[in-house]
């Protein structure tokens, strides 16, 4: 069997082993190519299949922005999909280093507050808005609850 690679390259991270059975979309190795770009392998559950695609952002180590370049359509024999992240030469991420990977798969431009902001009574959810010396009762709808805050998707209606 060749394998012919898309650009020159050095041989980076050796996933598969001599002797191991691989199929078509099998992660065997990476590739540090010499051109303008370097890329970051990342596993992901299958549980995000069809979540996660070409474009979606990611965050990594909490400073560097990039985007997905490519997810493979075949799941691996642990149950996973492998996509690559097209990071810019100029980035510092040290070649077979392990890093932090946020996901950006589902951004809100909604009002998000903590939990324990909204309040509930026989017409519906509400927050208390603090205007000067008074405090009024803002009714809102609530949408999606991630890690302790909910989005308002709703105007807020002043009684």
């Amino acid at each position: 069997m060749i394998i012919t690679a898309p650009y020159s390259g050095k041989i980076g991270v050796i996933k598969s082993m001599v002797g191991n059975e691989v199929k078509i979309g099998d992660y065997l190795f990476s590739i540090t190519g010499t051109e303008n770009s370097q890329s970051i392998f990342i596993e992901l559950p299958e549980s995000l299949s069809g979540k996660v695609g070409v474009d979606t952002e990611v965050l990594i180590a909490g400073k560097i922005k990039s985007t997905i370049g490519a997810v493979s359509h075949y799941l691996s024999d642990n149950g996973t999909l492998t996509a690559k992240i097209i990071l810019s030469m100029g980035t510092k991420i040290l070649h077979n280093s392990f890093v932090d990977v946020m996901l950006i798969i589902n951004p809100h431009k909604n009002l998000t507050v903590p939990e324990s902001c909204i309040q509930r009574n026989n017409q519906g959810n509400f927050i208390y808005k603090i205007d000067g010396d008074t405090v009024k009762q803002l009714y809102v709808k609530i949408g999606t609850r991630t890690e302790g805050l909910i989005e308002i998707t709703s105007d807020v209606k002043v009684t």
